[in-house]
């Protein structure tokens, strides 16, 4: 009778071997049908109804209560609690194969490969397709642990199969979710996102609330990395109200993915309180799926906020995890040493770190491992980051490669090719709200002059003097050439140098004091001075290089932003300074050449209109743009635009005559 019951779970879902259950009389029920009822609640998430059936039963014996009984605790987070449980009843397949399970979220190595291999052999030895499936889960686990990947996914996809075969619908969303687990620690991250969403899809469909957490967190996790912030987050809000429905210590797993997208997008409180919140969650005995990612999010997190709670936090994680999971626990104390100051140690902390992660086929920890070493040994770090980008790039991970880029056009040679690279890098990863991992001296000119460090406008008081003010906007006019020191006095004192050359000396001291911590940004030796224009970034810089570009291609939305982003002309608020003329008429000449083509490729009449306005703003005697003004008001129609506009063309005329 149960196995029609049972037959209905896997097909239809959890409502179906429910109803079924109902229709059968009280006093008909075996103890079978009694654990049928009991896991369908259990799938349902309905853990403390799923108990109240089985718990009555546990003096029978039976390998389906034990495992039953085993499993609510291993879905409670409580894997040692279900390993007591499971060793009450007669070990069969299933029950050894959950006992592995169990294994595994503990990190008993040995335990788990031995139950595993019992539970195949139980499961080949009866013939029974569900022992079948979850003793291909088993061993893959066990695979997992020592880092044998394409045993992990071939175990996995077995049981898919099986599941698939036998039109259990039930099992083919757990595989679902097994799978895409593997894949995400391959970081094949589009295709962990599919399988995940195939998942959380299946599971609630048949209503298996108990897996559906965990899809969603995969999918979350994928998403992250593909750099869909805002989805990762829905998908992890989901997971967590999925958990709190079952009441599962697996809310660790959604609480520390939003740790992690908040981390990413610098929100430090909130990534705080979501990492200890997990690791509270857990528990000292918790399952350490859970609570290692948490406490090397929050390890992470603390290296630039408290060295000694980091080092703690990392070294905690680091005894809890096992197999794969101890590549993270290696790069959170890597990063730990490396705040220290223990560059050499952090070095190979690096080096044993990407070595794991090869073993392991682990891409994102390598890539990881990679700008761990570059950050430990300067002199290596432009091929380490080059090969991290690489790999972020091929994988898919949108933010970590811009991240790379931003670093790699940090460096202290890095080329214009890597540094404008990076400016392009920089404003992607604020399109996602994400803050760039080095900030760049900020130097605004056009318009009013203003300097930015590390995002916030420095005071006009840190100049000490207007001439050391001076001396950094003549550096900037310069576009990082060298100046001789005697030209910079004549043109800041109307002096030479050796008239005034401690006067120089102190404004030089001043605007390195100011812009600390750019470092080597003003270079200077006994002749010259210059700005490393590169490793700031320079509003103006910026500008050209979109306008000269846009010009280039014809990319209107490159024009675009080039026009957004002239906001004035070069130093407006103080026009009276003959060295910056030149450069002032330059940069006003592109921005012309910018807006004018535009407008004469704009889509309609109120968008030529604007271009022109905006032109004629900078240029009010420009007599074509005037008639491109009055030509495009009046094939529109608008006669009485057209007419003020004609008005004005002829007062500008007017006035030059």
């Amino acid at each position: 009778m149960e196995s029609e019951g049972r037959r209905l779970l896997a097909r239809h879902g959890v409502r179906a071997a429910l109803d079924w259950v109902e229709r059968v009389p009280a006093a008909e029920r075996s103890v079978e049908v009694h654990c049928l009822h009991a896991e369908a609640l259990a799938l349902a998430g309905d853990l403390d109804a799923a108990a109240a059936i089985c718990l009555p039963l546990a003096a029978s014996g039976s390998a389906d209560v034990a495992r039953l009984l085993g499993h609510l605790e291993y879905r409670r987070g409580r894997p040692r609690q279900a390993l007591e449980w499971y060793a009450k009843g007669t070990p069969d397949g299933l029950l050894l194969a959950w006992t592995a399970t169990a294994h595994w979220a503990i990190g008993d190595e040995a335990a788990c490969r031995d139950h595993a291999d019992r539970a195949w052999r139980a499961a080949v030895e009866a013939g029974d397709q569900r022992a079948l499936v979850a003793g291909h889960v088993a061993l893959g686990f066990a695979a997992e642990m020592v880092g044998d990947c394409a045993a992990e996914q071939h175990h996995y996809e077995k049981a898919l199969a099986l599941a698939e075969a036998a039109g259990d619908r039930v099992e083919s969303a757990r595989m679902r979710t097994n799978l895409s687990s593997r894949l995400l620690g391959e970081a094949r991250y589009a295709e962990a996102a599919e399988l995940a969403d195939l998942a959380v899809a299946q599971a609630e469909e048949v209503g298996y609330l108990t897996v559906l957490g965990i899809a969603l967190c995969n999918g979350g996790d994928a998403l992250l990395r593909l750099g869909d912030l805002d989805a990762a987050c829905d998908r992890f809000e989901r997971a967590l109200a999925v958990e709190h429905t079952v009441g599962s210590q697996r809310l660790a797993y959604p609480l520390a993915g939003l740790g992690d997208v908040h981390q990413l997008r610098g929100r430090t409180s909130l990534a705080r309180a979501s990492y200890e919140e997990a690791i509270r969650v857990c528990g000292a005995e918790g399952d350490r799926q859970g609570l290692v990612p948490a406490l090397v999010g929050l390890a992470r997190l603390m290296v630039g906020h408290d060295l000694a709670a980091a080092a703690e936090l990392a070294e905690r994680a680091h005894r809890a995890a096992v197999g794969p999971a101890a590549i993270r626990t290696l790069l959170a104390l890597g990063w730990v040493q490396h705040g220290r100051g223990d560059h050499e140690r952090a070095a190979g902390t690096a080096a044993l770190a990407a070595e794991k992660a090869r073993l392991h086929r682990d891409r994102a920890r390598l890539a990881e491992a990679l700008e761990l070493l570059a950050a430990a040994r300067p002199a290596k770090a432009r091929a380490a980051l080059l090969e991290a980008r690489t790999i972020c790039r091929d994988t898919g991970a949108a933010v970590d490669a811009d991240r790379v880029t931003v670093l790699l056009g940090a460096l202290p040679h890095a080329s214009a090719e890597e540094r404008a690279q990076a400016r392009v890098s920089r404003r992607a990863l604020a399109s996602r709200g994400v803050p760039a991992p080095v900030e760049p001296v900020e130097i605004r000119t056009l318009g009013r002059f203003e300097v930015r460090v590390a995002g916030e406008p420095l005071p006009r008081s840190v100049w000490q003097s207007r001439k050391a003010r001076d001396l950094l906007r003549i550096l900037v006019v310069r576009r990082g050439r060298g100046i001789a020191r005697d030209e910079l006095a004549r043109l800041l004192w109307d002096e030479d140098s050796g008239r005034v050359g401690h006067r120089l000396s102190v404004a030089l001291s001043t605007v390195r004091s100011a812009l600390d911590p750019a470092g080597d940004l003003v270079l200077a030796d006994q002749h010259t001075v210059a700005l490393d224009a590169g490793r700031a970034a320079i509003d103006l810089e910026d500008f050209l290089a979109a306008a000269h570009e846009g010009l280039r291609t014809g990319d209107r939305e490159v024009l675009a932003a080039a026009e957004a982003a002239y906001t004035g002309d070069l130093f407006e608020d103080e026009p009276y300074d003959d060295w910056a003329v030149a450069l002032r008429e330059e940069i006003r000449v592109v921005y012309l050449r910018v807006a004018r083509t535009l407008a004469a490729g704009a889509a309609d009449v109120d968008e030529a209109g604007y271009y022109l306005q905006r032109l004629l703003a900078k240029d009010p005697y420009d007599e074509q743009a005037h008639r491109d003004l009055v030509d495009a008001l009046t094939a529109a129609g608008r006669h009485g635009a057209a007419i003020r506009a004609k008005a004005r063309f002829a007062e500008a005329m007017g006035a030059l005559s």
